[in-house]
């Protein structure tokens, strides 16, 4: 039968136009946001892990052209039969990761649908190809079709929102935490993400059968993530502008920022969810500061969490995941110009890497539970760690074959 969720707020009489409406206004007040704590099932076993993931239809047919494998901009075409299961994609969209993999994430999510990222359009307007104006008349578009999939940046904030007041620690066993027994079932998975306004965009009012949700993310590490922030935030790439960046850093991860520091930060119109993500992105949206919260909600409700460092292996297990050959996702990298990360990452100053040890030193404990749960669920995936690293041979060949027109 079809059950609406406990969380449900008391005003969705509104209409769905006020809801898209309410879903696209711009977020603000970060700053004064804070870290703050907020019917018995049985966990399922491993075999029920392999059993719950998603099955997507064989005739899934990629048709990608010249120009589409320039920009990233593959389709997928899908027949939805009678009977057949609808999935519901959430991709957490963590900093650091090569933004082309959600492009490639929502390539196989898109079902043809142009509004398919939290409500929001599929592809960036350069992905597209648009110009300033054709993109400004696009943005005013609603989506008229109701989207399967998140994997907007955007979709942090439903995650963020949704573990608030919650501990998640009735039904996670903590003596074998990375336990694929700790996934929750998928309607328990549905009704905390309907703690988040924002889910009302592209998940359903009414869940039952025939519908499930697919949650996967991908962690780099912390101490690179950091780096990559500073990269992505000033022009200024010198070693002395990266140390007074470290700096400012840590004095907001341990909560000592100057109001000088916080002046600069306003003037420069850095938005204060760029500097969390330097320091302290993994347990401020998985865990709302709490770190054991954050491992928590991983493996209770995520299908897969990849790691950004084993990038062909966490690309496997997504085949798997997806049902797509190992050869098939490779051909998907390449096409979307996915690039493998750099086995041996830029060098860093002695001083200036211990100091991000120390900045990132609670995310880094979240990224290294995060890894241990990649292995598990990855193995389990392929039922043994030989046979997972045969697939990703398969995928890294299928990566690395150059694209030659028919």
């Amino acid at each position: 039968k079809l059950e609406i969720p406990s969380t449900l707020p008391t005003f969705l009489s509104m209409s769905m136009s006020m809801w898209r409406l309410f879903a696209i206004l711009p977020l603000v007040a970060w700053a004064d946001q804070s870290c703050s704590e907020s019917s018995s099932e049985e966990l399922r076993e491993d075999t029920q892990f392999l059993q719950r993931s998603l099955q997507l239809q064989q005739e899934t047919n990629i048709a990608t052209d010249a120009l589409a494998r320039a920009k990233g901009t593959a389709t997928v075409s899908k027949t939805k039969r009678e009977g057949e299961v609808q999935t519901y994609f959430y991709y957490v969209n963590f900093h650091g990761v090569d933004p082309i993999l959600a492009t490639l994430l929502n390539v196989m999510h898109s079902s043809g649908q142009n509004c398919a990222t939290c409500g929001l359009h599929l592809f960036s307007c350069e992905e597209e190809g648009l110009n300033e104006t054709e993109c400004q008349s696009r943005e005013l578009m609603p989506c008229l079709k109701m989207p399967w999939s998140c994997t907007k940046d955007s979709g942090l904030l439903v995650m963020e929102a949704a573990i608030q007041g919650k501990n998640f620690t009735d039904r996670v066993n903590s003596s074998d935490l990375s336990s694929l027994k700790n996934l929750w079932p998928d309607r328990m998975r549905y009704e905390t993400l309907m703690s988040s306004a924002m889910t009302f965009q592209w998940l359903p009012l009414l869940w039952g059968p025939g519908k499930r949700v697919l949650i996967t993310t991908i962690l780099r590490d912390p101490v690179e993530r950091l780096r990559s922030v500073f990269y992505s935030l000033s022009p200024d790439h010198s070693p002395e502008n990266f140390t007074d960046f470290l700096i400012a850093e840590r004095d907001t991860a341990y909560g000592n920022m100057t109001e000088p520091q916080m002046a600069r930060i306003q003037a420069e119109g850095i938005p204060w969810r760029k500097v969390i993500q330097g320091c302290c992105e993994y347990g401020h949206y998985l865990g709302n500061c709490d770190v054991a919260k954050a491992k928590r909600v991983l493996v209770s409700h995520f299908d897969f969490v990849g790691i950004y460092e084993d990038l062909p292996g966490s690309l496997a297990s997504l085949a798997w995941l997806y049902g797509k050959s190992p050869e098939g996702m490779g051909t998907l990298a390449r096409d979307t110009l996915l690039e493998v990360p750099p086995k041996k990452p830029e060098k860093w100053n002695k001083a200036d890497l211990e100091l991000a040890k120390n900045i990132t030193a609670k995310d880094r404990d979240i990224y290294d539970f995060a890894t241990e749960l990649f292995k598990r669920q990855s193995v389990s995936m392929w039922n043994n760690e030989n046979v997972w690293k045969d697939q990703i041979k398969k995928l890294e060949k299928a990566w690395n074959t150059k694209w030659e027109p028919e």
